[in-house]
């Protein structure tokens, strides 16, 4: 592959990925707003969101588990983690194992309608895998693995 031919794939790659990313995060805002406990996620800015759902992922997780993943600061994390916790949004509590570590959570109260935003994100790609068919989807997740392990590898190497 000559070096115009990976530029033009880079960028297909990237326009598509930006076109799934988009089609997410209008997914996660229609439900937001139509959720009844909608009051705990008013004027969430989209930074905010992905930190719920990191929390989600990894929780419980560290302050400073939570700002690598996010690639913040430890104190741009706090901050971040005070005014969800003040929301009702994350709670702060110390970790079973050392009580001198503090692990965030998601509250209780908003798992809910966390859990509603994840299905219809999953719904989308259920729709997707149906649309592009059974060898497609199993291409597309054995090309994904590969992105992965690549992405993977680059973030130990980063971290170094």
């Amino acid at each position: 592959m000559n070096e115009q031919e990976k530029i033009e794939r880079a960028r297909y790659i990237a326009a598509t990925g930006k076109v799934i990313w988009e089609r997410i995060i209008r997914i996660q805002t229609d439900c937001l707003s139509q959720s009844i406990g909608a009051k705990a996620f008013q004027d969430l800015s989209l930074q905010q969101f992905n930190t719920i759902l990191t929390v989600r992922r990894h929780e419980p997780v560290s302050m400073t588990e939570l700002a690598q993943l996010l690639g913040v600061s430890s104190p741009s994390a706090s901050n971040m983690v005070d005014r969800l916790v003040e929301k009702g949004v994350l709670e702060r509590e110390s970790s079973p194992e050392d009580r001198r570590k503090v692990v965030i959570s998601v509250s209780p109260s908003v798992v809910e309608e966390i859990q509603q935003v994840e299905s219809s994100v999953l719904g989308l790609f259920i729709g997707l895998v149906e649309r592009v068919g059974p060898q497609t989807a199993k291409n597309w997740c054995e090309v994904l693995s590969a992105v992965k392990t690549a992405v993977e590898a680059e973030t130990r190497t980063a971290d170094r």
